[in-house]
């Protein structure tokens, strides 16, 4: 009984219901959801700072997303940037969006894959790693 409601303790503070992802299990988790677009965002930010083109990478698109719940929850997804036509790669446009920085005309398109582990609780609260593919 204790367990029940420790999950769905958990459930209601990440946005999801329990019966949808098992603990440890893994699950697909929509373009829209809130939790995904924060992950989309640090690993954004974090490409952008180990980048070192000299405009803005601009997230383009995100495919392949699931949601993990392990101790906090892990989303994995892979996701396209843009060189920015306007923004320079600066702290200012680490959270830009496609509006605020579009992608230059004819940019190239980089991939990678992300691992963004999202612990509430824990500061810094997003642990991110991301690759090239």
């Amino acid at each position: 009984m204790q367990v029940i409601i420790v999950l769905a303790l958990v459930g209601s503070i990440y946005g999801f219901n329990v019966g949808s992802i098992l603990p440890g299990g893994l699950g697909h988790v929509d373009s829209n959801d809130a939790g995904l677009m924060a992950a989309v965002q640090d690993a954004s930010k974090s490409v952008n700072m180990m980048s070192n083109n000299m405009m803005h990478l601009t997230t383009f698109q995100v495919t392949h997303a699931t949601k993990q719940v392990i101790r906090g929850l892990r989303y994995t997804f892979d996701v396209s940037f843009k060189e920015a036509s306007s923004c320079k790669n600066t702290k200012e446009h680490y959270h830009a969006t496609l509006t605020e920085c579009p992608p230059a005309d004819g940019a190239q398109t980089m991939h990678f894959h992300c691992s963004v582990v999202d612990v509430a609780w824990e500061t810094p609260r997003y642990t991110t790693t991301c690759t090239m593919k």
